[in-house]
């Protein structure tokens, strides 16, 4: 049960991750990406009022001028046309300042018209018109004083397009969704990968019980003769450890101890050749590997038979 939880996890975890990493690379059918970066005063702030007075038009505008840049990208795998402007409405785009001229519009790299753009209700209005993928058109906006509280955003009703506002501070912000979005996959990929890594490691521990990480020892041949070779091996055992072995046969009235003994090796294994006694009757027997370590002695206890001679 714990494998599935783990495995459910681990695939809901890895399928945020992909969502947010494949939203961001490749976005979708037709999006339009617009950035707002901040509004900057056009005058010395510390200039006296009166002293100048901006015309625009021939008429006197706000005595506090400042300048918002816009750059609205096209992504995705297709053009935004005009025809996406449902009944030719534009999109209308709040910056957060009131905007009373548009100084300049370039588009990088330059293909066609550029699609209109004017200014109503002290708004930008954006389209209708042509967007052709993977083209940005820089907007050089003369607005008034930013607006306490003011947040760009847009109304628009395009249809089959994603719109998407950011307020940027610097032409870098515009990074900043895609490095977050792109981190948060990086992320959430690995912790679904930890967590299937850990499920595949508790599946295999539950199908191999004999898999273990404690001190285990064994004996082979399993079935020997009194006054032969065997050979004891050892895994997970501390490192530097030393290993002396004993038998005990449960015929016999006594044990041998020390019949042999080695040190454990740097990968925390040992392997030694130890000599039964001669004499041993036939019947279970049992080795005792004693591990003299430097917080203690531990035991393991190996059980076998000997042969019949």
């Amino acid at each position: 049960m714990t494998t599935i939880v783990l495995a459910v996890l681990a695939l809901v975890v890895g399928a945020l991750g992909a969502f947010f990493a494949y939203r961001q690379l490749f976005p979708g059918a037709r999006t339009l990406d617009i950035t707002v970066l901040s509004a900057r005063p056009l005058l010395d702030p510390d200039m006296p009022d009166g002293q100048f007075e901006l015309l625009v038009d021939g008429s006197a505008i706000t005595p506090e001028p400042h300048l918002v840049s816009v750059v609205v990208t096209a992504k995705g795998r297709h053009d935004v046309s005009s025809s996406n402007f449902e009944s030719a409405k534009p999109l209308r785009l709040d910056v957060g300042a009131p905007v009373h001229k548009v100084l300049s519009a370039i588009a990088s790299p330059p293909r066609g018209s550029l699609p209109s753009l004017a200014v109503t209700d002290e708004e930008l209005d954006v389209g209708p018109g042509l967007f052709t993928r993977g083209q940005s058109i820089y907007v050089q906006l003369l607005t008034g004083p930013p607006i306490l509280g003011g947040v760009p955003h847009a109304r628009h009703d395009l249809v089959d397009v994603r719109v998407e506002v950011t307020n940027g501070g610097d032409p870098k912000a515009r990074r900043t969704p895609a490095i977050r979005s792109l981190a948060i996959g990086a992320i959430t990929g690995l912790v679904a990968g930890g967590l299937l890594t850990a499920a595949a490691l508790y599946d295999l521990a539950d199908r191999l019980p004999g898999l273990s990480f404690e001190p285990s020892a064994s004996v082979s041949p399993k079935l020997p003769i009194a006054g032969s070779e065997v050979r004891v091996v050892g895994t997970n055992f501390e490192v530097g450890a030393i290993i002396s072995v004993s038998i005990d046969s449960s015929v016999l009235d006594e044990d041998f101890d020390d019949i042999c003994g080695t040190q454990v090796g740097d990968e925390g294994a040992f392997i030694v050749d130890c000599r039964l006694p001669p004499g041993l009757p036939p019947g279970p027997a049992e080795l005792e590997v004693w591990s003299t370590e430097l917080n203690g002695t531990s035991i393991e206890y190996i059980a076998f038979a000997i042969a019949q001679d």
